[in-house]
């Protein structure tokens, strides 16, 4: 009698041959990746508070916004000196809480960068007004000239170039 085929307990995918006989996925990655995460909702389920216990044991060990390095490809020492290089405060306003490491979404699009694309450290609101502007520099002239008093300021009305005439 021929073995029962094996399927993926997650796309329901037939299982290779090839695979190791305890095998339960498919081989796919993501199937892989959805396997691991189910299965670490599980152990969170069967001992509540042990997760956040490991996290905090964890996190007791870094230094000081070595998380937050780590996220964004950088060293530790990059970070310090991204830091001294803005007083230890925000580079925009100059305020020293909720301190974050800005990057270029062009670049990396999502909240954390490869490291070549971090500009400063900003407080997190500053960074929050820079991403909702899109990173445009001529939106940020155009809301400033708009903030400075004149009114109906657009940015198809010349941008960071009308602001440039408009200050000097």
């Amino acid at each position: 009698m021929a073995p029962k085929a094996r399927t993926c307990t997650i796309c329901n995918a037939p299982i290779p041959d090839t695979a190791s006989h305890n095998a339960t996925t498919c081989g796919d990655d993501n199937c892989k990746r959805e396997r691991s995460r189910r299965a670490s909702a599980a152990y969170r389920a069967r001992h509540p508070g042990r997760h956040n216990e490991n996290v905090a044991r964890h996190r007791a060990k870094l230094r000081p916004g070595e998380e937050k390095a780590r996220r964004h490809c950088l060293t530790y020492e990059r970070y310090t000196e991204l830091l001294a290089a803005s007083g230890g405060a925000c580079t925009i306003c100059g305020s020293d809480r909720n301190l974050r490491i800005d990057h270029d979404h062009r670049c990396c699009p999502g909240p954390d960068s490869c490291g070549e694309c971090v500009r400063a450290i900003v407080c997190h609101s500053c960074n929050i007004a820079v991403g909702l502007f899109g990173d445009s520099p001529d939106r940020l002239a155009a809301a400033l000239r708009y903030l400075l008093g004149e009114r109906g300021a657009r940015l198809v009305d010349g941008g960071i170039d009308a602001l440039r005439g408009w200050l000097t």
